[in-house]
């Protein structure tokens, strides 16, 4: 009876280690698979329907996912072509792409050059859309200038009505507050 009860065990336990090892291994080839699945499909929608919106997005996010922030870029400033309807976004959306790209690369200063570019051209167009506000924060802030940053954030969070996509995105209002009391924190202990 115990040796029936020992062999039990050890098949149970080799199942085990034998499905863990096996999801090990096979879980990011899978996820490779279907995302390039994913990216196949929206590149042949795009290249069928081009004033299509959605697959842009689409595939934005896909590659968001896979920290592959060059094609993001990449696919923002071509979106900017077919989609007339959020220009200060997407502008906006381009310049924190710059950002974030800038920032693991050794030419931060075209990077940043490029982030104000874009920043400029979504205030322009959209001077008090509270993400553009935010992305302007964004700027101040890795350039050293919090106060600055700490200004913007709270003009933001005080338009926060929930009146567009971006804002009533829980996402959006935490990063705003997380921005904010990390920023305050600094400023506390430098004073």
């Amino acid at each position: 009876m115990k040796s029936k009860f020992t062999f039990i065990l050890l098949i149970t336990v080799v199942i085990t280690l034998f499905i863990y090892v096996f999801c090990a291994i096979f879980t990011p080839v899978g996820e490779y698979i279907c995302n390039k699945r994913e990216e196949v499909k929206y590149l042949r929608e795009i290249k069928k329907n081009p004033n299509n919106i959605e697959n842009y997005h689409k595939l934005t996010i896909l590659y968001w996912k896979k920290n592959d922030y060059n094609n993001v870029l990449e696919w923002y400033k071509r979106q900017l072509s077919v989609d007339t309807t959020a220009l200060a976004e997407l502008h906006a959306q381009i310049s924190n792409m710059f950002l974030i790209v800038g920032s693991d690369s050794l030419n931060k200063p075209s990077y940043r050059d490029s982030a104000f570019k874009y920043v400029r051209k979504a205030q322009m167009i959209g001077d008090e859309d509270p993400f553009v506000l935010s992305t302007i924060a964004n700027l101040y802030k890795q350039l050293g200038e919090d106060s600055l940053a700490l200004e913007l954030y709270k003009e933001v969070l005080t338009q926060f009505h929930g009146d567009s996509l971006m804002l009533e995105s829980k996402l959006f209002k935490q990063n705003l507050i997380e921005s904010i009391a990390n920023l305050e924190k600094n400023e506390k202990q430098n004073n």
